[in-house]
């Protein structure tokens, strides 16, 4: 009897313990995730893009921006012809993805409208992606969700169809105190079926689609066997992109930010 008992208890232990493990890595994996995405719009507010060991050289040729890899590419902030404009995250929800994973790709922008004068628009920047088949050298990154984690669906205040990337990009124009803000943008075409090739097309396609600006969006985020959730908010206020993460209260974090849209 006593020995009966004694296994339960242990059985019991074992099974809180283990609970609570799972529960502090969902927590610390949203938590990473969240402060991801704090840092991307840190930098595109900083405009700072990727550095790698093959740089990259942009220069505008007819008025399109050329982009080639070169080791001794200019550095941060010295491409005279040319601006870090901000990344889009992509969403790959193809069946066959495990989605523990988000594409970051660069996007860069014309410095000039006409000579001398700066684009007031993200129509007027002619935004190209540093990847695929529209440069000669990728930027691309890939944000890695850990212990299980899942993004299970993308909402977007600005209505359906349900995203699969948006962009954050720099607002073009300095505030008062002389540094960029960010801006959330749609990208005009890409859904939660739009494959990546498509989606880097259709950020070009901005030159023409113009996106919405500042649109709320929402990443529902599941761990893939425990099934809790979390939900990170992208807004904007106090003119600049933000981010926050909510986990226990996920449900009313998003129906507030964003009417009518539930996570699975």
């Amino acid at each position: 009897m006593f020995l009966a008992v004694t296994g339960v208890l242990m059985m019991v232990a074992m099974l809180t313990i283990g609970g609570s493990r799972q529960k502090a890595e969902f927590s610390a994996s949203v938590r990473d995730f969240n402060s991801s995405i704090q840092g991307i719009i840190s930098e595109v507010k900083t405009g700072y893009f990727p550095n790698k060991t093959t740089q990259v050289n942009c220069k505008v040729t007819a008025s399109v921006l050329d982009m080639s890899a070169t080791s001794n590419a200019a550095g941060q902030g010295a491409h005279p012809e040319c601006v870090f404009l901000g990344k889009v995250l992509y969403f790959d929800f193809s069946p066959a993805s495990p989605r523990n994973s988000v594409s970051v790709i660069t996007v860069a922008g014309k410095a000039f409208e006409s000579p001398g004068i700066p684009p007031t628009t993200y129509m007027a920047s002619k935004p190209k992606p540093i990847a695929g088949s529209h440069a000669n050298i990728d930027l691309t990154e890939t944000l890695s969700l850990t212990n299980g984690l899942q993004v299970t669906k993308v909402i977007s205040s600005a209505g359906s169809p349900t995203p699969g990337a948006f962009g954050i990009f720099n607002s073009l124009a300095t505030t008062a105190g002389g540094s960029l803000s960010a801006n959330v943008v749609t990208i005009p075409g890409s859904t939660s079926g739009t494959d990546l090739a498509t989606t880097l097309g259709n950020i070009i396609d901005i030159e023409s689609t113009g996106p919405t600006i500042n649109p709320t969006i929402a990443i529902c985020l599941q761990h893939g066997t425990n099934g809790k959730k979390a939900v990170v908010i992208i807004g904007f206020k106090d003119r600049t992109a933000y981010s926050s993460l909510h986990i226990a209260d996920y449900i009313t974090a998003l129906s507030s930010a964003i009417t009518g849209e539930t996570c699975p």
